[in-house]
């Protein structure tokens, strides 16, 4: 949902739309819903199938740890590849 949805979406329920965040404006959207203030809390994983901000919510958690996951693999390459040449000479002697 792009910000002007949710300015509306907040609008028509009532809510005041100049808070600080996007994250403040949706936790107050779901609190006047009924629902738990979760936007953005989540880590890697959440139960609510059926929410309206799950894409917003998790895409850049699961972005960032695929992202973290190719510099971790990266790193240890390049640890082998340093390390490597030192065991080797260490054999030899």
């Amino acid at each position: 949902m792009n910000a002007q949805q949710i300015k509306e979406k907040a609008k028509a329920l009532g809510l005041n739309c100049d808070v600080p965040t996007k994250r403040s404006l949706i936790h107050a959207i779901q609190i006047t819903e009924g629902n738990f203030p979760c936007f953005d809390t989540a880590r890697e994983y959440c139960d609510q199938d059926l929410c309206c901000w799950r894409t917003d919510c998790l895409a850049p958690r699961w972005y960032d740890q695929a992202h973290l996951e190719v510099i971790k693999e990266e790193l240890e390459r390049l640890t082998k590849l340093t390390i490597r040449p030192a065991l080797l000479r260490d054999f030899h002697l």
